[in-house]
């Protein structure tokens, strides 16, 4: 419902909540996050980087 109303396309969390029930979730619903990486490289890890940075970024301000 949450997704719907608010349209999310990016989330930016401690690393407490990379689980692996919200990495589904995540996945599902094509919600790009900053948690750690699991597993090997993807072609866009570069882009995947600087995502990550920015969100980061914009969380800790």
């Amino acid at each position: 419902m949450q997704q719907k109303l608010m349209n999310v396309k990016c989330v930016t969390a401690d690393s407490i909540y990379a689980n692996n029930a919200n990495r589904k979730f995540d996945a599902k619903y094509g919600i790009s996050t900053s948690f750690v990486r699991k597993g090997r490289a993807a072609q866009n890890e570069p882009l995947r980087k600087v995502l990550s940075r920015e969100l980061s970024k914009e969380r800790a301000t």
